[in-house]
């Protein structure tokens, strides 16, 4: 670990927060400088400049330490934002009190330590902040005003009171657009993710039988076929084509043929092995990836499945419909365009229609 990161922490939620509140405590170092050099020039006690300023530096340490422990997590809003705000306000209003002709400096201040929380803070706080900025700092003037009229005369301090019951509250008003801003794009990008992953869906899955489509099988093809420079076991595929479908979408009709490729789907998907992909190639076509394994050759699945559909009713009202298909079994070989494999299956296909289909031939 390095010492930025024992510094700052190495989450990187606790980083964040704890480079905010350093670069927040800008504003306390502004303010001591501003109080250090008042003190030089005669303008400012010097016994009031060591007060504020170690009470400055103490409310820094204490926030870093309650970030840096992880003591702010036990809080619903574990960056603090609110009570550093608060903290910082009180601080000002403090030096506002004890810098005589140099007071109206710190109101700059007041409205930068706003300007802190306002990309952060939920409306609620950003109005607490601004409540509490505005009534701490008009009594700060007030008492001001009655105990030390010559440094802080009505006519003048008026003018400063006008300003800030006018700023914060804008401040706080703007924090309000822009937290309300913040939820809809938070809202609208979990909508867009939501979007791109249906999208996503749409584009690798076919709709009717939930199984991967030609597209996305082609990209699976091209990896196995890719990581065979690497790998002994092989794979093997198979064209399967459901026998005389056509027949069956002109006798009962498409919706019973939608059925039927949605029952065979569903089937492949509980008989076959885990590891085999089943993609929708078209129409009534369907590839089969079988990668080998030690467990008998992958056709050994093909004809569980065979004898599975003997036993399903893919429609109750159509007793007599059943389920058959013919295959085409081949295996890749090293080297070879997997284009030349699918057309190898696809010869294979060819044969096993020739010879009365719902058998399986294997080249």
């Amino acid at each position: 670990m390095n010492l930025l990161d024992l510094l700052l922490s190495t989450d990187k939620k606790q980083r964040l927060r704890i480079r905010r509140s350093l670069l927040a405590s800008l504003v306390f170092l502004i303010s001591i400088g501003m109080m250090i050099y008042l003190s030089y020039i005669g303008k400012m006690s010097i016994q009031a400049t060591s007060l504020l300023s170690l009470g400055m530096i103490s409310t820094c340490l204490a926030f870093y330490l309650a970030l840096r422990t992880g003591f702010n997590l036990r809080f619903k809003e574990p960056a603090l934002t609110l009570p550093q705000i608060l903290v910082a306000m009180t601080w000002i209003c403090a030096a506002y009190a004890n810098t005589g002709q140099a007071h109206a400096g710190t109101l700059m201040l007041y409205a930068l330590v706003m300007v802190f929380g306002i990309f952060v803070m939920e409306p609620r706080r950003s109005v607490i902040s601004a409540s509490y900025g505005v009534l701490a700092m008009v009594s700060t003037m007030l008492y001001k005003m009655l105990t030390d009229s010559q440094v802080y005369p009505w006519q003048i301090e008026i003018v400063y009171l006008l300003l800030v019951v006018t700023i914060l509250p804008t401040i706080a008003r703007l924090s309000e657009q822009l937290s309300a801003m913040r939820r809809r794009l938070k809202i609208q990008k979990n909508d867009l993710e939501q979007a791109c992953t249906q999208l996503e869906r749409v584009a690798a899955y076919d709709e009717l039988t939930g199984l991967i489509n030609r597209r996305r099988m082609t990209e699976v093809l091209a990896e196995h076929s890719r990581n065979q420079t690497r790998q002994t076991e092989g794979f093997a595929i198979a064209m399967i084509d459901l026998d005389y479908f056509k027949m069956i979408n002109d006798k009962y009709g498409h919706a019973i043929g939608d059925q039927v490729l949605s029952v065979f789907g569903e089937s492949a998907r509980k008989v076959l092995r885990e590891i085999d992909i089943l993609s929708r190639w078209g129409g009534e076509e369907f590839l089969l990836l079988m990668p080998k394994t030690n467990n008998g050759h992958p056709n050994i699945g093909i004809e569980r499945l065979r004898a599975y559909l003997a036993c399903v009713q893919p429609c109750p009202q159509i007793p007599e419909l059943k389920i058959s298909f013919s295959v085409g079994f081949t295996s890749y070989e090293k080297g070879e365009s997997i284009y030349d494999t699918i057309k190898r299956a696809d010869g294979a296909l060819y044969e096993a229609k020739a010879k009365g289909r719902n058998c399986t031939v294997i080249i």
